[in-house]
């Protein structure tokens, strides 16, 4: 894929995306909000990228499948135990 992410711990956060192919620039938000207080943890599974909601309780979590197009399609899932995505 070769792109960064990265969130913030806000409680409006947005997904910013880095292309490091690309010149150098601001990040791209490639999500403008992911709910309240997302996690500071993320995993990529090589087609989406897992981050847990803290503000929304436990057990919630958005999965993110970035594309090519902005902005990329993300989800707010109920996933019973996820709690975080330490160890994977």
């Amino acid at each position: 894929m070769g792109r960064i992410f990265a969130t913030t711990y806000t409680e409006t956060a947005p997904l910013f995306m880095i292309d490091p192919s690309q010149p150098a620039g601001a990040a791209v938000a490639v999500v403008p909000d992911l709910g309240q207080f997302p996690g500071l943890q993320m995993a990529f599974d090589g087609s989406r990228l897992w981050i847990p909601r803290q503000g929304a309780g436990a057990g919630t979590g958005t999965i993110v499948t970035p594309g090519s197009s902005v902005p990329c399609a993300c989800r707010l899932h109920h996933l019973p135990g996820f709690a975080g995505v330490s160890g994977i």
